[in-house]
């Protein structure tokens, strides 16, 4: 029986459709809290109720001259003053990530209500320079769920 493998050369990440960089690492987390139930006269957990869910991401993308996330439309303009800069990032949109295989176009997830929270870049010598970003999500739905 042939396994098809998905494997980091085959990864494709999408923003809103577009490949907006060239990637070099790429994660999604989620979570979901679950709240014991505790009673008195009993030293157990009765049960484990879920209370909360949390959805996040992040990425690592060889850092291209003039690419900016804000010049893609991802990330607030920072405007001339702090209002301005508040107004832009109260306006912002969400967008969705897609983690695609290239090969076939099969999509692996898809992550809904996506915003970046923070990005960042270090240049080091004798290196390509990487920025980190880092996403807050709505939540994640993967391939097995009927995208």
């Amino acid at each position: 029986m042939a396994i098809q493998v998905f494997t980091g050369p085959r990864c494709r990440f999408t923003l809103d459709g577009r490949v907006v960089a060239l990637g070099r690492s790429v994660s999604v987390q989620e979570e979901l809290t679950h709240e014991p139930i505790k009673v008195l006269d009993s030293i157990e957990v009765l049960k484990h109720e879920p209370v909360d869910y949390t959805c996040s991401a992040s990425a690592s993308e060889v850092l291209a001259v003039g690419a900016t996330l804000e010049a893609l439309g991802f990330f607030p303009l920072k405007g001339a003053n702090a209002a301005e800069f508040l107004f832009n990032a109260i306006a912002q949109e969400d967008i969705t990530m897609q983690i695609e295989d290239s090969v076939g176009e099969v999509v692996i997830a898809r992550v809904f209500g996506v915003r970046i929270q923070g990005k960042n870049f270090a240049v080091d010598p004798r290196t390509t320079v990487a920025r980190d970003v880092t996403f807050v999500a709505r939540r994640m739905v993967e391939a097995s769920e009927a995208i």
